[in-house]
Parts: structure tokens; C-alpha cells; sequence
């Protein structure tokens, strides 16, 4: 039997003026992009933010590249397509080792015979429902560590007497772009970048596609609805998201978000996140 993806439902929202995050499913592949939020002092390529063009351009490549290999061979593609891409569209002369150029997280997931193949690079997650009615979630990633730094870092501020928000973000400044340091390197963080560093912190899956009905891929942002808010397990997000739809999840994640704009019940790096889901069945 040849298997395919079947897009059900999705949903993706800007936290704040750009949407960052892109996904995307092509028969045969599916996928999910979320930019991280760029620390440069200016603007190094077009679009509306650098995260943006990012993920966007890595969404079309994707496209492109998706029938073409599989897992690493598909990684190695992308890595080398962003590279060029990069280099083209920069505004200004690219320094290599920049923290400051873009990066974004990625989930792929491909048909291989009967086999769905995973591919992970930063904290976007995967769920996967099998037909007796249990998920397995894919949402574990190495950046986890590093956002908990910064996230004590500001109950460490609340402590000593800093509340809102607009007075603690340019005091974690620092420390976001120290976090930033790691990406791609030896005791850091996996992320998608255009250089070949990256290929190295990819996760990769393998799961019988027979065994599996849907899929649900989330971005972070999304996934608060349970690993900050904690208000659904992942077994329960897919199930809600087959009954009701990702459409309420999304508006109820949000009511949750402007119910605590300061980040004090629910602390949090930002009040309200781009927030991207989609649900893929395996038909």
C-alpha cells in the first residue's frame, strides 16, 4: 500500500506583528518551521523580519527537496539550498559565525515504503497517534535546558523586584544572545541553520506507518497549551484537535495568554507566541 499524508486541519498565528512560523504537507512529506526571533541590531535579509524569511525560504525549499531523499539526505539538501540562499539574498556581507544569523527549528516527517521517518531540529513537536488510540509525543529537544535558564532568570528579576515585562526583556538580552552561542555546538542545541554544523544535533525517528492515523505537528508556541499551561496532556491535544478542531485550541490558547500578560502565572519569555499546528492523517 502506498501511503500518503492527508493534511485534516491547521492553524498558524502571529504572537505579535510577523508570523515566523511556517508548515506545509506535500502527499508524501509534511513539515513544520518555527523561526527563532533574531538578535541582530539590523536587518540582514528582505521580508518582514529575518526569522520570517527564513523559515519561508526554508518552507520553499522543502518543497522542492521533499521527494527527492529522505532524512539526512533531505537535511544535507536543505542545508546547502539555505547556504546559496543566504548568500544571494543578504543585504550586507554575512560574517559566518554570527549569532546573529538566522535560525529556525524544523519537524519533517516522510513516507518511506511503510515507514513514517522523523526529522528533528529544535523544539517543534510531533505527535503520533497509532490505531489503538496511543500517542507517542515527539517533544523533548536540547534546547529545553537553555529556555529554562532564561525563564529562571526571570523569576530570579520578579524576585528582586522587576515586574513588567517591557523593564525584564532588555535585561535577558544578554543572556538570550550568551544562549545563542550554542546552537550547533558541542554542550548546546540542535537548530536549522544554513550551515552544515547543524547536520550533526539532527534527530532522526523511524515509526510503521501502518501503525499510525495522524499526525499532529506544533510549534512551540502552540504546544504551551501543554507543556506551560498545562492544560492538556498530548494525548488529549490530538484527541481534542480531531473532535473539536485546532481552530478553538488556538482561541483558547490565546485566552490563556491574555489572561496572564505579564508572564507572573505562567512565567514565560513571551506573552504571546506565533502559534502553528497541523493535523496530518496517514491514509
Amino acid at each position: 500500500m502506498a501511503w500518503q499524508f492527508e493534511v485534516i486541519d491547521s492553524v498558524s498565528e502571529a504572537g505579535g506583528s510577523v508570523n515566523e512560523d511556517r508548515a506545509a504537507a506535500s502527499g508524501r512529506a509534511a513539515w513544520i518551521l518555527d523561526g527563532a526571533t533574531g538578535v541582530s541590531p539590523q536587518r540582514l535579509f528582505p521580508g518582514p523580519s529575518d526569522p520570517a524569511w527564513f523559515a519561508a525560504t526554508a518552507d520553499c525549499l522543502l518543497g522542492r527537496l521533499s521527494a527527492d531523499g529522505d532524512g539526512m539526505t533531505l537535511l544535507q539538501g536543505l542545508v546547502a539550498k539555505l547556504h546559496e540562499a543566504c548568500t544571494a539574498a543578504a543585504l550586507a556581507p554575512l560574517a559566518e559565525t554570527a549569532i546573529e544569523l538566522p535560525s529556525a527549528s524544523l519537524l519533517a516527517a516522510q513516507i518511506v515504503g511503510d515507514e513514517i521517518a522523523l526529522l528533528m531540529l529544535g523544539d517543534c513537536k510531533l505527535l503520533l497517534r497509532r490505531r489503538d488510540g496511543t500517542v507517542e509525543a515527539f517533544d523533548q529537544s536540547s534546547v529545553a535546558p537553555f529556555d529554562a535558564r532564561l525563564v529562571e532568570a526571570l523569576r530570579a528579576m520578579r524576585a528582586g523586584g522587576a515586574v513588567g515585562l517591557s523593564e525584564l526583556a532588555p535585561r535577558l538580552t544578554p543572556l538570550i544572545r550568551e544562549n545563542r552561542l550554542w546552537k550547533n555546538r558541542p554542550g548546546g542545541y540542535g537548530v536549522l541553520t544554513a550551515d552544515a554544523a547543524c547536520l550533526a544535533f539532527a534527530e532522526t525517528a523511524r515509526r510503521p506507518a501502518p501503525d499510525a492515523t495522524h499526525l499532529l505537528l506544533a510549534t512551540d508556541g502552540f504546544y504551551r497549551l501543554v507543556d506551560t499551561y498545562h492544560m492538556l496532556t498530548a494525548g488529549e491535544l490530538v484527541q481534542a484537535a480531531l473532535e473539536r478542531g485546532l481552530a478553538p485550541l488556538r482561541a483558547e490558547l490565546r485566552r490563556l495568554e491574555e489572561s496572564d500578560p505579564e508572564c507572573v502565572a505562567f512565567p514565560r519569555l513571551k506573552a504571546r507566541d506565533d502559534a502553528t499546528a497541523m493535523l496530518v492523517g496517514v491514509v
